[in-house]
């Protein structure tokens, strides 16, 4: 893509659209691309956060979804996504996870009967 927006709110509708229709290296691209111009957007730290936990570079999502919380506290998604991700690295940081699943469920989210038998078991 070699004609990049510079609007936010047109780089977050395409980090999206791309990452619903599983085209994750256009989606990490733009995303990138937004992360430069607008480095303290949360939503873009937080989508590629999610872009690079579903590519399987965990220390990656890690950062950008640590990123997004530390800009925007009051996120319970970007919470949650951490949660999810420290319960699924191997070997599962379960203490963390639990962490970042009691942030996320003070901060609004729903309750997740299948994390919670995971990070309670």
């Amino acid at each position: 893509m070699t004609n990049q927006p510079n609007d936010p709110k047109i780089i977050a509708a395409l980090g999206k659209s791309y990452i619903k229709l599983n085209q994750l290296q256009e989606a990490s691209s733009i995303l990138e691309s937004g992360v430069k111009m607008h480095p303290l957007n949360a939503e873009f730290h937080h989508n590629l956060g999610v872009v690079h936990s579903l590519t399987g570079n965990l220390s990656k999502a890690e950062i950008h979804l640590r990123k997004s919380f530390s800009l925007n506290e009051l996120n319970e998604n970007t919470a949650f996504k951490l949660a999810i991700l420290f319960a699924a690295q191997d070997p599962p940081k379960i203490n963390i996870a639990k962490e970042w699943y009691f942030k996320a469920i003070h901060l609004g989210a729903p309750k997740d009967e299948d994390l919670e038998r995971f990070i309670f078991e």
